[in-house]
Formats: structure tokens, sequence, C-alpha cells
């Protein structure tokens, strides 16, 4: 799975102490020990990331370990400028999410903002074709943590039985 963390869930996915952390758990250990994968850039994300400073030592080390893709930021900021341009709301302002969406193909956003959600989820606001995005809010939808929701250029290569995989003879 790929997910799109919005940064107003930092604290909820990767703090031990946020009061709403039992509700992403499922989140965090799918990225750490399941298939799942960060989906993240955009020059507005990146600094966004740089204000939770925090968090940045996370996203180095999912990097590190393969869990986390980054989408060249040059990508990101062009499909944001068309939204940017072409939607013009109060309640719209985020053009990131949906410019990471368009360029990763990523198709589950991790996030508490309901004003985004009207944007985000209508395919008819993108310039082209794309799966609607689905939004992770909590252990409600947590059947959204699935291989159904990676794009298929994200799926892992081989698929591990009884925890070992065709290539292992490889080794």
């Amino acid at each position: 799975m790929c997910i799109i963390i919005d940064t107003n869930c930092f604290a909820n996915v990767f703090n031990k102490t946020s009061a709403r952390h039992n509700e992403f758990v499922p989140v965090l250990k799918w990225i750490i020990s399941g298939k799942g994968k960060v989906v993240y850039g955009g020059t507005k994300y990146i600094e966004e990331l740089k204000k939770a400073s925090k968090y940045m030592k996370i996203f180095s080390l999912m990097n590190m370990y393969n869990c986390a893709i980054h989408i060249e930021d040059q990508q990101v900021d062009h499909e944001q400028v068309y939204f940017e341009t072409n939607i013009v709301d109060p309640n719209f302002d985020d053009p990131h999410l949906m410019a990471i969406v368009l360029t990763s193909g990523c198709r589950l956003i991790c996030s508490e903002d309901d004003r985004s959600i009207p944007f985000v989820t209508n395919t008819r606001l993108y310039p082209r074709r794309i799966s609607k995005p689905k939004y992770y809010k909590g252990l409600r939808q947590v059947q959204l943590l699935c291989d159904n929701n990676i794009p298929p250029r994200y799926r892992p290569l081989c698929i591990r039985r009884n925890g070992h995989s065709p290539l292992d003879v490889l080794v």
C-alpha cells in the first residue's frame, strides 16, 4: 500500500503520545513491517515537513529502509500549479495532495482534514484519469490498508509465501 500522510497526521501516525495514535497504529505498522510505503514530494509538502522538523529524521529513516517513495519535487510542483490555477475555492488548500496523487498514482491519503476530501476525491478535477483516492481517518478505514490500494508500479515484484521469496534461491 502506498499512502500519502498529510502533515496534520504526522503526530497521530508517528508519535506514541498523540491522543489519536491508536487510531493510526495500523498505518505505521503497515509502513514499517508490511508492504506499505509513504509517498511524498513537492516543494509545499517538503516545506510543511520541515516545519514539523522532528519528523524529518523519521522520513530519512523510511527512505533508508525503502519505506518511503519520494516523488520528484519538480513533477509535483508542475501538477500543483494546474490545481491552483483551475480550482478556486476558499476551502481548497491542499493542491499539493492532489498533485502527489496525480504524479504517483497513490490511492490512499491519511488525513484529518475533512475540507480536502470533496476536492481530492473528485476525479473530474484532475487533468487525466486517475483512480478515486480514499481517505484513512482512523480504525474504521483499516480495510483500506490492502494490496489493492498499491499502484501497480509500486507493487512488490514477488510474493512471499511462508516467509520465503522465490528469489531466496539466489542468495
